[in-house]
């Protein structure tokens, strides 16, 4: 199984630009050359069609099968690939060809945005040709590049980013170019608060300009139905790279999990400071069906071969808010199997309320006989308070186990990352967003990892927990 990211549509013509083809014959270069009018000459460096590689100019609508077409193209590339020229381009063609009229530019910080995305060589300042009839025109007081054609504006250009997510809360957009979104600080809420505004116009499309990086997983992007991947690698680009480049960075990165990143454009699957890695999961994975049980609940494998638990648990971490900016509840059904090790049953977890987590995690309980376990430390005897408050509503009374956190969260996972790497924790069938924290979440992270507290907690809780009070200190 590979440790890359593979995606189900990719855009990967192969072939070279046009004036690269032309360059291997001079003679060729030099009939083109001598063709061209005066005017075709002074317009030759703004030809993106005779500069471009195949790659580097957008999929054709019918590669995936959506009555739409593709709705996200996510250029996962390498240093130097021209990633910026190919999204500052297709700004362009939109704005030229009336397709888009409010256009929304995100980079990891406002510096980022000018100076990459508008001003740089290859920014949407540089690459209008000074002859079109569509100017653009970019006023730093309404962070806005107005597209002009004499005195009107044919389209705006809003400039936001990655540290900022609550600008995006409110304003629509029909195309949308992220630059470099693996580095924003918060881009789970620019995510999340994008979406829903992206809904201007018969077929909304953005595009993402990004060094691959594990973060990217954290988001639902590049698992959509209509996202189409390009990967590219510096060599690429080696033509239009200053002598030197290319050997310079080989030096640095070649033959490391960075180079695959930095210069190959290759997407890993697991973070290399997470605490936990996506072939340890793999590897541990096992099909089968969860048969729940309040007496015992018992895993079956296709082969018929059955795993009954000795013991389950729902293990919640706590949220005490269902805001959109909230953290997620972290809700993990386990069980220890009679051959000792712990099967992940089911994630649970969602953004909810107190009462709304409390009744989903004790209604898990019910259905598979379990302990319902949860940190305490958040809210403390309020949680408690909850948790018994919706027990008696509901007329349930399962057993309930308070643990409180005495170490940080990193150093919670360290034991359970190795029980992990060991085989002995067995995840039944697929856990997407759970899989995803897991392997991603690094002990610098600014944001809560809510699924892999709970896990952390239902593993130790069954393989290490023991309290003759029912209230573990970890």
């Amino acid at each position: 199984m590979s440790d890359y990211f593979t995606p189900a549509h990719v855009w990967q013509p192969p072939g070279v630009s046009k004036i690269d083809a032309l360059k291997k014959d001079k003679a060729k270069l030099r009939a083109f050359y001598v063709s061209l009018a005066p005017e075709q000459r002074a317009l030759l460096p703004f030809s993106w069609k005779i500069w471009a590689r195949p790659n580097q100019l957008p999929p054709p609508d019918g590669i995936i099968p959506h009555a739409l077409g593709w709705k996200y193209w996510a250029l996962l590339a390498g240093r130097g690939f021209g990633k910026t020229r190919t999204a500052a381009e297709y700004v362009r063609y939109r704005v030229e060809n009336g397709l888009s009229k409010r256009i929304a530019l995100i980079a990891p910080t406002y510096r980022d945005v000018i100076k990459t995305m508008l001003r740089g060589e290859s920014g949407l300042l540089s690459i209008f040709p000074p002859s079109s009839p569509i100017q653009p025109r970019f006023v730093r007081n309404d962070s806005v590049v107005y597209f002009e054609r004499g005195s009107k504006v044919v389209a705006e250009a809003h400039l936001y980013t990655g540290e900022e997510p609550e600008r995006l809360r409110g304003p629509q957009h029909d195309f949308a170019w992220f630059d470099e979104l693996a580095a924003y600080r918060y881009l789970e809420d620019v995510w999340l608060l994008f979406v829903p505004g992206h809904r201007l116009g018969s077929n909304p499309q953005a595009i993402f300009t990004t060094t691959p990086k594990t973060s990217l997983l954290k988001i639902n992007l590049l698992e959509n139905e209509r996202t189409v991947v390009t990967f590219g690698t510096s060599r690429e680009n080696a033509a239009n790279l200053a002598p030197g480049t290319l050997d310079t960075l080989a030096s640095i990165y070649e033959d490391t999990d960075l180079g695959e990143q930095e210069l190959n454009g290759k997407l890993r699957l697991d973070d290399s400071g997470a605490l936990f890695k996506f072939r340890w999961v793999a590897d541990n994975r096992i099909k089968g069906t969860v048969k729940e049980n309040p007496s015992q609940t018992v895993v079956v494998t296709p082969d018929g071969k059955t795993m009954p638990m000795a013991k389950v648990v729902v293990a919640v971490d706590p949220s005490g808010s269902s805001k959109d900016s909230a953290c997620e509840c972290g809700i993990i059904v386990a069980g220890l199997g009679l051959d000792s090790n712990v099967y992940i049953l089911k994630d649970l977890s969602k953004r909810a309320s107190p009462d709304e987590w409390a009744r989903i995690a004790i209604e898990a309980s019910a259905k598979y006989g379990a302990t319902l376990v949860y940190e305490a430390n958040f809210g403390g005897e309020l949680v408690r308070t909850i948790v018994r408050k919706v027990c008696q509503d509901m007329g349930k009374s399962p057993k309930l186990k308070d643990v409180h956190a005495q170490k940080d969260k990193a150093q919670r996972a360290m034991p359970i990352s190795a029980l992990v790497q060991k085989g002995r924790v067995k995840f039944v069938n697929e856990f997407p967003k759970l899989e995803k924290q897991l392997t991603t979440w690094t002990p610098d992270a600014p944001v809560s990892p809510d699924r892999l507290d709970a896990f952390v907690w239902a593993c130790h809780d069954l393989l290490m927990g023991q309290s003759a009070r029912g209230v573990v200190n970890f």
